[in-house]
């Protein structure tokens, strides 16, 4: 009796194993994969994605531009997956398979993209300098404004290894370039505004019209928007300002968030260098009225609290620079923040290193370039690379000048300025070369000589 029971319990159970994978198979063949992306920071996407019944695991798979072909991964059981060591400010595109019991690959998703997020690039000796503002990247791509008489004039792009030049957009007067996800922001010759069009030049649309959204200085005349950086959604300008043309000149930096129009947030005035951004907050390095006035006294290291809208840091430094880091370490995440002193024709800056605690002195230099977590500067025609806590790269090449302006640098490049003085028209001449960081092969950008 009891044989006869265990075997009509396993003819059951092999009957409802026979018909429940294939029930099982052909509902995960039918079935949806919905992908959710997020962007974490700027090397750092998250995927998440609706679990599959039947699915023994979950494929990942990215598009890569060269090949034009999606690439695996890899394979796991979960449904959820952190994509690490990715370029700021690139896009990526993935999409999930679903693999059942069977081997066989049931459900795939519609493939879904996003941009990460983009480092914030400064010059720190030469913000101000219109030269400065004219060049951006974006994954394989440089992006550059030419303004001038003897070519085309407008928004250019070209790869970083010199070919595939385009001319995306005409125009002159065309300033304070940034670049991100897919749009390029730009401000035109009144400077009153701020400008995006699509990664093709097309579909110009006003961003910013700030004579719609200032009610904070009804007796001063806005001059224009002298500087300009945009992080996702959120657009930070520092707008000039003057009285009736007299000597009462003054500048405020504001933040203007796109779900938010017609409404501008001042944040400081603008007597500070901003050297990052990130999500939360803005680490700046501020002059007090003293170093303005004769060039000698302190500098400020100070953060500011993006969502509270409040600034909850002034340190005095070098001296105290590490106080930053020690009383919060989030703030700056392997971060280098210089100081820099003027002392008649030589320009000194002292690097603090905050990952290892260190400062250095470095002398000699015209040229300081942040990008993340790396200081370029030039000293004598050498251009240094020092990256936090580790050792400098140097980088030589015959285009490179004692007076080159490092103007743009991020993982793949670095672009120089080289200006040549004033023509016999009183025009200044210049170049723009580009460097490959991985070979020192170098390439002309654009020159006006």
């Amino acid at each position: 009796m009891k044989n006869k029971y265990f075997l009509f319990i396993t003819f059951i159970t092999f009957i409802v194993f026979l018909y429940a994978v294939p029930l099982c198979t052909v509902y995960a063949e039918k079935a949806k994969i919905t992908v959710r992306a997020e962007n974490i920071d700027s090397t750092v996407n998250r995927l998440s994605w609706t679990k599959v019944e039947g699915a023994e695991s979950y494929i990942i798979y990215a598009f890569d531009e060269e090949t034009e072909k999606y690439k695996k991964l890899s394979e796991i059981n979960g449904t959820v997956c952190k994509i690490k060591n990715l370029k700021p400010n690139s896009k990526y595109t993935y999409k999930i398979e679903a693999k059942l019991i069977n081997g066989k690959i049931g459900a795939v998703s519609e493939p879904v993209s996003l941009y990460t997020r983009n480092h914030i690039g400064r010059s720190l000796t030469s913000f101000s300098d219109i030269f400065s503002s004219q060049i951006a990247g974006q994954g394989e791509w440089i992006y550059f404004v030419k303004d001038d008489s003897s070519c085309e004039a407008g928004i250019y792009k070209v790869k970083k290894d010199g070919s595939d030049l385009m001319l995306l957009k005409n125009g002159h007067d065309l300033h304070l370039l940034n670049v991100v996800g897919e749009k390029i922001y730009y401000i035109s010759k009144k400077r009153d505004r701020v400008f995006s069009c699509d990664l093709k030049g097309k579909n110009e649309c006003i961003e910013l019209d700030i004579s719609k959204c200032l009610s904070d200085y009804d007796d001063y005349i806005v001059c224009e928007i002298i500087d300009l950086i945009v992080v996702d959604n959120r657009i930070y300008c520092e707008i000039l300002f003057h009285e009736n043309h007299e000597t009462d000149i003054f500048s405020v930096w504001y933040k203007y968030d796109s779900d938010n129009k017609d409404k501008l947030i001042k944040l400081f005035y603008g007597n500070v260098n901003i050297i990052d951004i990130n999500n939360t907050n803005i680490i700046t390095i501020e002059n007090s009225p003293q170093t303005i006035a004769n060039s000698h006294g302190n500098e400020y290291i100070c953060k500011y609290d993006i969502n509270k809208d409040k600034g909850v840091y002034s340190i005095l430094f070098p001296d105290s620079y590490l106080k930053l880091s020690y009383s919060d370490p989030d703030d700056v995440t392997n971060c280098n923040i210089p100081y820099i002193e003027y002392d008649g024709s030589n320009s000194y800056c002292y690097l603090c290193d905050i990952e290892n605690g260190k400062s250095y002195l470095i002398k000699d230099t015209n040229s300081i370039y942040k990008y993340n977590n790396i200081i370029y500067y030039n000293t004598n025609g050498v251009i240094n690379e020092y990256k936090a806590g580790a050792s400098v790269n140097k980088y030589s090449s015959d285009c490179y000048k004692v007076n080159s302006c490092i103007c743009y640098a991020d993982n793949d490049c670095i672009v120089l300025l080289n200006k040549y003085g004033y023509n016999s028209e009183s025009k200044m001449e210049f170049e723009y070369i580009v460097i490959n960081k991985n070979t020192s092969e170098w390439f002309t950008l654009y020159s006006n000589r």
